[in-house]
């Protein structure tokens, strides 16, 4: 009976692969080309030689290394082949090597749970194969790649439709939804707390066990705090460096670091708060040292044929360290090890000491199987003397007395570590034998050594020039286990990925984590790194810090993606925009409206048009919450612009100024100015600000037209800008000091208190601009 007509474009599709097997881009378990026969592939970077793990056999089962390998794990056929044709073409996609591989898992789980075959499916039975939202948004990818070669009949469209989309979509959980992307500062006090103990317990020495760990995660989320960075794709990143700074004449130093951009982002120099920059720099300082032992692994994996004196360099190893070693000489692992302080000055190992009568070749052997467990075999030799020819037993019993390849890796090795250490049969393993399996456990481990990765596949570092290269007995403790992880991952010649690092450091931090715990803190504290993000922006955006600053800042390359990383609610934005922006009814003057189109035009600013200028803030996304005490409310506010020559501005400017000017005079004759220092502040502030006004006004007048115009106050100076040439004048404020003008008042008030008052005259003014009612 002839095949149904999707089988057979299955079958068809197989072989054509099959024939162009092998597959240069994927390799087996044993490092050969992975063959359709293979269930585990592993997918190598042609640019990078990063490995991404694949497994193409049936769902659900977890693990590493060689899990999922087993033949009864196999999908059937044909679909077992047709998941292997569905990777090769996923991997050949522009997407994330994580999205890729869930893009398999769907595939997957699809061909483990349906009943029946592929083309019988239906939408319904598919949505329930696949499982939850997630995992049918990823599955469509296989069904249109199944439909593109005529496998199954067109049901993409119909299960993409039914996709139960549960994201509210109402605004009804607006605010619940704005409060979980907002880390509580709750928990961010608790972070610096427990940053501030563990860090100050590594450097006096009084660290406990984890506080490595703990220093490293809060480190991370400081960090955050201080730019607002992408945590887990740029922080593991960052190169050896110290704390930079950069400043211009007399102002405030700038703080900064050297900085790998991500997602399509340049790389650039990253500005650092100045209020964090001392915690920033104490952390960078400890790290920048006890990362030093592992950028030194790193040199030594990359070269192993440098002397200790190349690879330890100026690296501060004890005297009476340094009295037992040869600098001039090649080390093997664990002569390098002793150099950088991994063990006791005196620390020994049992090595095999065969009989004189026992070193015939043809005996050593036999002689190695019946001596290994006798007393009068083995001989202690410390560590620093130890020769790559010298013998150790391979034994990993806890109660053994002979703890040899532990002691020496600074990791517990399980019972089924020993088919890897027994290599001979012998129970006897030498120096350069488990220097070589340390090695390729490493390799193993970080298949992309030595350039690291965090969540992509674009940004990287040099692990011998990374600032974050971390060893495992540091980040987990010595002869730790870590369950899960690959053999020896927690030791001494472990380096961590970056990507491992920020995994684990989202996780101590997160729910599931121990960190708050640990310290004390209660068990519903926990923070996503990415609300450190949110958090920033938002303050930044409330501390008045422009649109575009903030988007260059956060790394990224359009402002619109910014809007969603501030949080304000509707009603603080509607109440804060009615009072600035021009209402739709009133009349535009077309020199303001030109003048707005201008700056959004050539300086990629946000414009809106107000009752006396432009402002730059983006008032739909972060409403006005500047207040004056002048009649004009934009007047003094950092994101105000006006434009010489708009007559309608100039009026009501220099009318508020007027009024502003009768006020001062008003309050020179109060009595009460004698004795309110309330008063006498306002005074103070407020006649210098009228001057700043004033002078505005006039420049208004006089400048060309167009010319846009705004002031700094912390200079006190006027900026003047061409918008077409962009050139840009200086203009210094002329202020009389009012600290003198108030003194002259309050002296003119002992002369003469008989002076009429300008009280009426103020009231006349404010009736003539209506400003108040009249009789």
């Amino acid at each position: 009976m002839a095949l149904n007509k999707y089988l057979a474009r299955t079958h068809e599709l197989i072989d054509q692969y099959k024939s162009n097997a092998p597959f240069a881009q994927f390799k087996n378990l044993d490092g050969q080309f992975a063959t359709f026969d293979d269930l585990v592939w592993f997918y190598v970077d042609p640019k990078t030689k990063k490995e991404t793990r694949v497994t193409t056999g049936r769902h659900g089962v977890m693990g590493y290394g060689s899990a999922g390998s087993d033949p009864r794990y196999a999908l059937r056929e044909p679909y077992g082949d047709l998941i292997k044709v569905f990777a090769i073409e996923t991997f050949n996609t522009s997407v994330s090597a994580g999205e890729k591989r869930a893009r398999i898992a769907s595939a997957r789980r699809l061909l483990t749970h349906m009943e029946g075959e592929l083309h019988a499916q239906t939408a319904s039975t598919i949505l329930e194969d696949l499982g939850g939202n997630t995992s049918q948004q990823r599955g469509i990818a296989f069904l249109v790649f199944c439909e593109k070669n005529g496998l199954m009949p067109r049901v993409a469209d119909q299960v993409r439709r039914n996709i139960k989309d549960k994201r509210d979509r109402t605004g009804h959980n607006a605010a619940a939804t704005r409060t979980e992307k907002l880390a509580n500062e709750e928990v961010i006090k608790a972070v610096g707390d427990i940053y501030g103990k563990t860090l100050s317990g590594l450097l006096n020495g009084n660290a406990e066990p984890g506080y490595f760990r703990d220093a490293l995660a809060s480190f991370f989320a400081l960090l955050s705090l201080a730019s607002p960075n992408r945590v887990a794709a740029e922080v593991p990143l960052l190169a050896n460096q110290e704390l930079q700074k950069y400043s211009e004449g007399d102002r405030p130093d700038v703080y900064y670091l050297d900085w790998h951009g991500s997602k399509g982002y340049q790389d650039n120099k990253n500005h650092v708060l100045s209020a964090l920059s001392g915690p920033v720099e104490k952390g960078l300082n400890f790290f920048l040292k006890a990362c030093r032992p592992g950028r030194i692994i790193a040199a030594y994996y990359l070269n192993p044929n440098q002397n200790l004196g190349e690879l330890l360099g100026d690296f501060p190893t004890a005297p009476e360290r340094q009295a037992r070693l040869d600098m001039s000489c090649k080390p093997h692992l664990f002569t390098l090890g002793y150099a950088l302080g991994f063990y006791d000055v005196d620390a020994e190992v049992e090595v095999f000491v065969p009989d004189a009568d026992d070193l015939r070749p043809e005996r050593v052997r036999n002689t190695q199987r019946r001596h290994a467990g006798r007393k009068n075999c083995w001989q202690a030799k410390r560590i620093h003397e130890l020769q790559v020819k010298d013998e150790i037993s391979t034994s990993t019993n806890r109660s053994s007395p002979r703890q040899s390849v532990a002691r020496l890796s600074g990791t517990a090795f399980d019972f089924k570590a020993r088919e890897n250490l027994n290599l001979n049969g012998t129970g006897l393993i030498s120096i350069g034998q488990f220097e070589n399996l340390l090695v390729n456990l490493h390799y193993k481990a970080f298949p992309s050594f030595p350039i690291g990765f965090s969540r992509s596949d674009v940004n990287s570092v040099r692990m011998d020039s990374a600032l974050f290269c971390v060893l495992g007995h540091q980040f987990f403790g010595q002869f730790c286990i870590k369950k899960g992880g690959l053999l020896g991952g927690t030791g001494f010649y472990s380096i961590l990925t970056p990507k491992s690092l920020a995994s684990l450091a989202a996780a101590d931090l997160g729910k599931t984590g121990k960190l708050f715990l640990r310290h004390g803190f209660s068990a519903h504290y926990f923070l996503n790194l990415h609300q450190l993000r949110h958090y920033t922006n938002t303050i930044a955006d409330q501390s008045g810090i422009p649109n575009e600053v903030v988007t260059a800042w956060s790394g990224r390359k359009s402002r619109e993606q910014t809007y969603e990383y501030i949080h304000t609610s509707h009603a603080e934005r509607s109440a804060r925009v009615s009072d600035v922006q021009i209402k739709t009814n009133d009349v535009a003057q077309p020199i303001r409206w030109v003048s707005s189109k201008e700056i959004v035009q050539e300086f990629n600013l946000p414009a809106s048009v107000t009752s006396t200028g432009v402002c730059t803030q983006n008032l739909a996304v972060s409403p006005c919450e500047f207040l004056n005490d002048f009649v004009s409310s934009c007047f003094m506010c950092p994101s105000a612009c006006y434009i010489a020559g708009d007559s309608d501005a100039i009026a009501m400017l220099e009318k508020d100024s007027q009024f502003q000017q009768r006020r001062i005079e008003a309050v020179k004759t109060d009595d009460r100015l004698k004795v309110s220092q309330t008063m006498q502040d306002w005074f103070i502030l407020h006649n210098r600000n009228t001057q700043v006004l004033v002078q505005l006004v006039q420049l208004m007048k006089d400048e060309p037209k167009g010319t846009v115009i705004s002031f700094n106050d912390k200079v006190q100076q006027f900026n003047l800008v061409d918008a077409k040439t962009k050139k840009i004048t200086h203009v210094m404020a002329k202020l009389t000091d009012s600290h003198g003008d108030l003194k002259r008042a309050l002296e003119q008030q002992r002369k003469s208190t008989a002076e009429p008052s300008s009280s009426d005259g103020l009231a006349k003014l404010m009736a003539k601009y209506s400003l108040v009612e009249t009789a």
